[in-house]
């Protein structure tokens, strides 16, 4: 187990990072982690939009950022910052890959309509791409999460999961629903299955001396609509999930049922890839046969 030690912010100097900055600070000042924060300066502007050379503008920003702290951030921990030119979603994909944060910290936007929010086209692509957890940051969102939400994926499983929870929260743990949707529409044989399932992750997650955990079995024939509607009604601070790398063009696609749990939900989202994905990493036969439904 390891602890968060850095944290990776691309900002953008909107109105969302100055609402933001502060909390994300104090977050990696509790965690003892460095704040790194990177922006990216688009070397593809229209020459109209361009009043100086992009090593100029880089040096403006690099000062304006530092600007930018001292204002919105000034009680900040350790910082680290970087400003790069080129276009920002292979910038940020390549430092993350160099760089190996433990954590990014993506904004997502509040569309002005209740339980609404806009995955903007970067937050997309670094969610579906990227190789470390990412924790999509909505506006006002609470960073220590007391109560979280851990739907469970039943063909990887989410001990992906588990290890980020714990590495991240072991010195103030939350309390931690494990929830399962149940499609009423499924064979009771496979419905029991899933709840088998529940109870094995519960038996885990003891094991590993959380105290705070409890299940959650809903039945509803859209696991989208279930975890948000869980999400929104049920007092939690953030939503933890598993994403799935695939090969090729389609591991851009970001799965559908996390894609509309962040449009929709009305807290922090936190994404974690799957590193088992495809390696059998299911639930055996043997694992289930002891919980007892």
């Amino acid at each position: 187990m390891k602890n968060l030690s850095t944290i990776l912010y691309p900002i953008e100097f909107n109105d969302h990072d100055q609402n933001a900055i502060a909390s994300i600070a104090e977050f990696a000042k509790n965690n003892q982690a460095t704040l790194d924060i990177l922006h990216v300066v688009e070397n593809n502007l229209p020459p109209y939009q361009v009043t100086e050379p992009t090593a100029g503008l880089v040096g403006a920003a690099q000062n304006y950022l530092a600007g930018f702290l001292a204002k919105y951030a000034p009680n900040a921990g350790k910082v680290t910052s970087k400003v790069v030119s080129g276009k920002v979603n292979p910038e940020i994909l390549s430092y993350i890959e160099t760089s190996n944060p433990d954590l990014v910290i993506m904004p997502v936007k509040n569309t002005g309509e209740e339980g609404s929010r806009h995955l903007g086209g970067t937050a997309y692509r670094i969610l579906s791409s990227s190789s470390v957890p990412v924790l999509t940051l909505t506006q006002g969102a609470n960073l220590r999460p007391k109560k979280i939400l851990l739907p469970i994926d039943v063909y990887f499983g989410i001990y992906d999961a588990k290890r980020i929870l714990f590495d991240y929260f072991r010195n103030d743990p939350p309390e931690i629903e494990v929830m399962i949707c149940v499609n009423p529409n499924d064979p009771d044989q496979e419905q029991n299955r899933e709840k088998r399932i529940l109870k094995y992750e519960l038996s885990k997650f003891a094991e590993l001396g959380f105290n705070k955990i409890h299940g959650k079995i809903i039945s509803n024939d859209s696991p989208a609509d279930a975890i948000t509607w869980r999400a929104n009604e049920g007092g939690f601070d953030m939503v933890v999930m598993s994403t799935h790398g695939r090969s090729g063009l389609s591991q851009f696609f970001l799965g559908s049922t996390t894609a509309q749990v962040i449009h929709t939900a009305s807290v922090p989202v936190f994404t974690i890839k799957a590193e088992n994905h495809g390696k059998g990493i299911g639930y055996t036969t043997s694992e289930l046969s002891g919980m007892a439904i």
